[in-house]
Parts: C-alpha cells; structure tokens; sequence
C-alpha cells in the first residue's frame, strides 16, 4: 500500500500544472519552486521577496518558504520550475527590452511590460521578442482536463517507465477526455495512474493465469484464459463481457475459438487503456475515494486479492 501512496505523490508532482501570476514585481506561482542554484536568502515576509532577489547580483528567480525567501541563479522562464507543495516562487522580469536580447527561455514571449510568458498577454499586441504570435495565435496548450497536456501525461509516465512511447500517453489523454466523469480531481488520474503503475508498469500483457488456462472460478478452455489482460489486469469472463458493455467494443465474441481475438486488450493500446477506465469506473463513486483514499480504491478493484475483506 504504501507503494501506491508513494506513486500518487510522485504523479501528482509530475502532472501538476503551475498556475502562474503577474504583477507589477513579476511572474510568481503558489506551490513551484526553481530547484537548486541558491546564491543568497534571507529572512522575510513573502511580499517582499521579488525584492530581495532584484537586490542580490545575480538573482533570477526566487523562492519563498516558511518565511525565509532564497534568491537562485539560473535560466529565466517558468519552463524552469516545478511543483512543490507550500513554496511560492516567482521569476526577476527585468521592465523593458533588453537591447535585442531576450531574456525569456526558449518557447517564451518578453511582453510589452517586459515580462516572460506564452499566452496572448506576452506574445501578442506589443510583444517585444521571443515566440511572438504575429497575425495568428498558436493553439492553446495543456487544453485537457484540469489543463493537463499529452506531454504532461507522457512526462509522468516516462519517469515511472522510461521505454514507454508517446502513443500510450496519447491513448491516455483521449480516455481521459472521453470519460471526464470518472476524475471529479486531479488527483484521481494520479490515483488511476498509480493503480496502473503498481499492476503492470503501463506494459500491455497477459500474466496471472495458470497453466491450464483456467483462472479462478471462470470456465476457460484452453485458448481463453479469462484473466491478466490489459493495465489493470482484468481477472474474468464476467469482466470481459462487463467491459463490452462499457466500451461498446466486441472483446468477447471470438475468444472460444481465437486467442487473439481474446487477446485484444492486452495488444490494442486504446482498448487497453478502455478496460483501465472500465476498472477504475468500479471505485470512484465510492465517497472515501471521491476524498482521496487510495487504499479503499485498491480494496474495491481487487477486494481479498490484496487488502483482504476489511
């Protein structure tokens, strides 16, 4: 158990989008931080920390927790923070151009104020260097559910399972984006995520059935093996023909005479990451997961298997 909780924490930092502010001291951020390259800090309250960090030779971004503010060094961009819980951070904008030379990192906009950003408030009217929308805007990034992008997913996964291609991060923000119901919070993708992770490591497979083909009390002939297909490894015939009905899918028709026909969902990454959505639609409504409870999503999916019934 404590395997998954670690897990959650992990995606959560991963997937978590910055949500980033502007004011007249420059871009600041709750819950980001700029790691390492610390050059100065000092006690103080948060206001007043973009200015220390302007006072210290050398400061470009700074962060600010539990009431001791750290000047940094390092690239100026919001590209270059990342999630961490109670710490606020924010970038040195410079006001005005630089003399030709942006400041902004790679993919950002120096603003008209002279701040760095991405959306139409830094690379439109008025923007001074950098990615620079011109005439027309790009498309919006991180448009998904919660803001969450491919790329966030595929950079989630990849730190869990770096062999695993884009196309399973695509896959996964499509399901995700067609079953929106199943995640009320962010972090229920991270606990779905987890669940996956602890099962299969986000690799298409088959394991779990023993030798003769038969797998707990469902009927199996030899080419059907009812069990351990897919990410969240379903363990029946009563769940296959559960997941065709969810899916829409013919899982099930041919599985008597074809093992391949069977073997779809552990081959065909779309139906995989169906079945995964199938799985987790069991845990939750259930009010303690709606709260966050990761050990009662594990007791539901897989019941005495591994919590036993308590």
């Amino acid at each position: 158990m404590l395997v998954g909780y670690a897990l959650i924490a992990t995606i959560v930092t991963l997937v978590a989008a910055i949500d980033w502010n502007r004011d007249q001291n420059g871009d600041w951020a709750a819950d980001c931080d700029f790691p390492g390259n610390d050059i100065a800090n000092k006690q103080t309250d948060g206001p007043s920390c973009s200015a220390f960090c302007r006072s210290v030779s050398g400061c470009t971004q700074y962060a600010y927790y539990q009431g001791v503010c750290y000047a940094k060094s390092g690239g100026l961009g919001r590209n270059n923070a990342v999630y961490k819980q109670g710490v606020i951070c924010g970038i040195n904008n410079p006001p005005g151009n630089t003399g030709g030379s942006c400041q902004c990192s790679p993919g950002e906009c120096l603003s008209q104020w002279g701040y760095c950003g991405t959306t139409a408030d830094y690379c439109g009217n008025g923007c001074k260097c950098g990615a620079c929308f011109g005439t027309t805007p790009p498309p919006p990034q991180g448009s998904g559910l919660y803001g969450y992008s491919v790329d966030s997913y595929w950079s989630a996964i990849k730190s869990l399972n770096g062999g695993v291609d884009r196309s399973v991060a695509q896959a996964f923000y499509d399901q995700v984006q067609s079953h929106t119901n199943l995640f009320p919070k962010p972090l229920h993708i991270a606990m779905l995520l987890a669940h996956i992770m602890q099962e299969t490591s986000f690799t298409a497979t088959r394991e779990y059935c023993v030798q003769d083909g038969t797998c707990y009390n469902y009927p199996a002939s030899a080419y059907q093996p009812w069990v351990g297909r897919g990410f969240m490894q379903l363990t029946g015939q009563d769940n296959y023909n559960k997941l065709q009905q969810f899916s829409g899918v013919d899982v099930t028709s041919s599985c008597g005479l074809n093992w391949g026909a069977c073997d779809k969902v552990a081959t065909d990454i779309n139906l995989n990451w169906v079945s995964s959505m199938f799985v987790w639609s069991w845990s939750v409504s259930d009010p303690l997961v709606q709260q966050g409870y990761f050990g009662k999503s594990v007791q539901i999916q897989n019941g005495g298997f591994e919590c036993g019934s308590d």
